[in-house]
């Protein structure tokens, strides 16, 4: 949640599949199309917060899945199409995802 925190006070829009705090996962809200140049509240970064929000989107058919798993000790799952990704503090993180 350090993440996102610092990611939004750095003018990301992060996409989480919650309409609001509080609600359910919603896997279609997560999965929606990123419009690209038309609304600049759209978003290309996609978090999902908890692994069970995971496990649901995993059984899913998604085209063009890619999953980045960021970690600091160890990853959290092992995920056969995945990309895992180790950082070392926030700060080099951010700099990993606000490359555009």
């Amino acid at each position: 949640m350090n993440l996102k925190k610092a990611l939004i006070e750095d003018g990301f829009f992060i996409e989480d599949g919650h309409y609001y705090k509080g609600s359910s996962f919603d896997a279609e809200l997560f999965l929606r199309e990123v419009v690209e140049h038309e609304s600049p509240y759209r978003t290309h970064l996609k978090i999902i917060n908890e692994l069970d929000d995971f496990k649901l989107l995993k059984n899913k058919h998604i085209p063009n899945k890619y999953v980045y798993q960021f970690y600091v000790k160890e990853p959290f799952l092992r995920i056969d199409e995945s990309y895992d990704i180790y950082f070392k503090s926030l700060e080099c993180l951010k700099g990993i995802v606000s490359e555009r």
